[in-house]
């Protein structure tokens, strides 16, 4: 009973330890988060024939939520509705014709990704949701091409601060929790040989000290 127990407590000190990996790590006080202002120049000249579409992974923390998807209808600068961190940043773009058959059957666009046939896609870079408390959010830019069958995206980055991403902290916060996850396993595992050691051990018998 003992064994078990001590390695159930191993197994929730590691479990428990898993959301430190997710955790965000403070800016510096002159940072703050922000939903970043992009722009995708180009697009009026090529939405006639397609539809373009944003999909990428927002989220505070672990990568829980599923893609959101952005429909692009012209090269107006907008506010992108982003959690802290922005990965997996997708542009892609398909036939209206075709988007308008794919839509009327599962308007839930999960069907849309780079991989489904008809689409075209390519991986951006996604904007900083992190600016400087003293200065407004820029506008991250996008030039978009179609030339060959093949679409293409330049960005432009706005001039900001040096800081870290919020990506490079999920990693160093990852490492932290696999430490402390291992050494969690190890005590219980410790404490257990520590228990079956004592109840190895026989019981001394009373007769045995009477003469």
């Amino acid at each position: 009973m003992r064994s078990r127990f001590t390695l159930l407590v191993a197994l929730l000190l590691a479990v428990c330890s898993q959301p430190i990996a997710w955790a965000d790590l403070p800016l510096p006080n002159n940072f703050t988060y922000t939903q970043p202002s992009v722009k995708f120049t180009g697009v009026d000249e090529l939405n006639k024939e397609y539809v373009f579409h944003l999909r990428f992974l927002t989220f505070h923390g672990g990568p829980v939520h599923p893609h959101t998807y952005v429909e692009i209808k012209d090269s107006e600068s907008f506010q992108l509705r982003s959690e802290r961190r922005i990965t997996d940043f997708q542009l892609l773009a398909m036939k209206r014709e075709e988007f308008a058959s794919r839509v009327k059957k599962d308007p839930s666009l999960k069907w849309l990704t780079d991989e489904a046939e008809g689409v075209l896609s390519v991986k951006i870079n996604p904007p900083s949701t992190i600016v400087e408390k003293s200065k407004s959010g820029k506008t991250t830019q996008y030039a978009v091409t179609l030339k060959d069958g093949k679409l293409a995206v330049e960005t432009e980055l706005p001039d900001r601060e040096m800081v870290p991403p919020p990506q490079s902290r999920w990693w160093m916060n990852l490492i932290a929790a696999i430490a402390m996850s291992a050494a969690a396993v190890t005590l219980g595992w410790r404490l257990r040989a520590l228990f079956a050691r004592k109840s190895a051990t026989p019981p001394l018998s009373v007769a045995a000290g009477i003469r």
